[in-house]
């Protein structure tokens, strides 16, 4: 089954807020932001939700989310979360990290506590996404065994 989320339609200001925090947590995840990111962030951050982000607002929810365990935080508000909102939350976690076709364990690793805070099987979105328009080929996991 293929999941794919073309635009939040009836997204709150604190479900898009939780895409864009998501998807800071998952660039900030290898120690490393670079301007391919911040762009990819900008442009399916407004793919997701329908709403712009500048430069400064990625590069502040990063240096946040860098300091901060966003699957901590998500978990105490992913309850009132739409199915929707979370299929976009983890479609715009996975596609940050694809962005660089390597995926580091440090960002496995967060991929799988969102999920988890989510209440989400993450081996099924990466089944999903491995296939989708977005991911023309798996991101290398190098370091670690295959989970999808």
């Amino acid at each position: 089954m293929l999941v794919t989320v073309e635009r939040l339609t009836m997204t709150t200001a604190m479900e898009a807020d939780w895409v864009l925090r998501t998807m800071a947590a998952m660039a900030a995840a290898d120690q490393r932001l670079d301007a391919r990111e911040v762009d990819l962030i900008q442009r399916v951050y407004q793919e997701l939700t329908g709403r712009p982000v500048d430069v400064g607002g990625v590069v502040s929810a990063v240096q946040v989310y860098a300091r901060r365990d966003v699957a901590q935080d998500l978990s105490q508000v992913a309850g009132s979360f739409s199915p929707e909102a979370k299929t976009a939350i983890m479609q715009g976690a996975y596609r940050t990290l694809a962005v660089n076709n390597h995926v580091s364990q440090a960002e496995r690793d967060t991929l799988d506590r969102v999920a988890g805070a989510l209440r989400s099987r993450p081996p099924n979105w990466r089944r999903s996404w491995r296939r989708s328009k977005h991911l023309p080929h798996r991101p290398s996991c190098r370091g670690s065994p295959s989970r999808a």
